[in-house]
């Protein structure tokens, strides 16, 4: 197979499980960044390049801080004054 018929194989794939929802969103993800590499699509390089993109580090970042400060309270850390 040549890489356009490999490509086109794995997203149908993807939309497929996409649309079952089997498995999670996240792990389907995981499954066709694994999946370009080892099909020889992509280089391992090139299937990782995007995650030294700053914003991808920003967004589960602010994510989490965001999430620690709803847990504490930390809005109404002022003593309850308005």
């Amino acid at each position: 197979m040549f890489d356009p018929t490999i490509v086109l194989v794995l997203l149908g794939a993807a939309i497929l499980m996409f649309a079952i929802n089997r498995p999670r969103l996240d792990v389907v993800a995981l499954i066709m960044l694994l999946a370009l590499p080892f099909t020889g699509v992509l280089t391992m390089s090139e299937a990782l390049a995007g995650f030294s993109d700053p914003n991808i580090v920003l967004t589960p970042a602010t994510r989490t801080s965001r999430s620690g400060s709803m847990s504490t309270n930390s809005r109404t850390a002022n003593n309850g004054c308005a």
